[in-house]
């Protein structure tokens, strides 16, 4: 899992790099106790949800995976919005990603948009809670446009739907 291998990798390097100790070596534009922002992030694009964390069943293969994070269902083109502040630490493509990029918010808490047209920031970029980072494409499970979306705590995924605000907007 190369995203894994990345994140591994940050924490060892981020914690001896420049930046706020209390953030892992990430200074982020808005310091906060990301642990007190549990269920009350704003969502990435609005859309339902397509595909849940964790085990899925494949419909064609009948195997078994594991989805680190949720697809949301947006229309192709949609603008994608960090869900809090922090700082672009990687944009990349990866198979079954597609274009990404994640997001450190401190405290070893990394956010992560992929199925992306176009990506608006570059590594280093400071981020704002509510600002376009890219543009949603389109995934395996939805032609019509999706955003994958991961909420991360070091190289551990965590189910984003216990972190993001509960009611889901609808897309419009």
């Amino acid at each position: 899992e190369r995203v894994s291998d990345y994140l591994r990798r940050f924490e060892t390097i981020g914690a001896h790099s420049r930046g706020d100790a209390a953030y892992g070596g990430v200074s982020v534009v808005t310091p906060v106790n990301f642990l007190t922002e549990k269920g009350r992030l704003p969502w990435p694009v609005d859309g339902p949800v397509i595909a849940t964390f964790g085990r899925q069943r494949d419909r064609e293969t009948r195997t078994w995976t594991r989805n680190r994070g949720i697809d949301i269902g947006a229309p192709k083109g949609s603008n994608v919005r960090s869900v809090a502040a922090g700082r672009v630490v990687l944009v990349d493509w990866f198979r079954g990603y597609g274009t990404f990029l994640i997001v450190a918010h401190g405290q070893n808490y990394y956010t992560l948009y992929a199925y992306l047209d176009a990506v608006h920031v570059r590594p280093d970029d400071r981020v704002r809670q509510g600002q376009v980072v890219g543009i949603s494409g389109t995934s395996d499970y939805s032609e019509s446009g999706a955003v994958h979306f991961e909420l991360l705590t070091g190289n551990e995924a965590l189910n984003p739907l216990e972190w993001l605000s509960s009611l889901a907007p609808d897309a419009s």
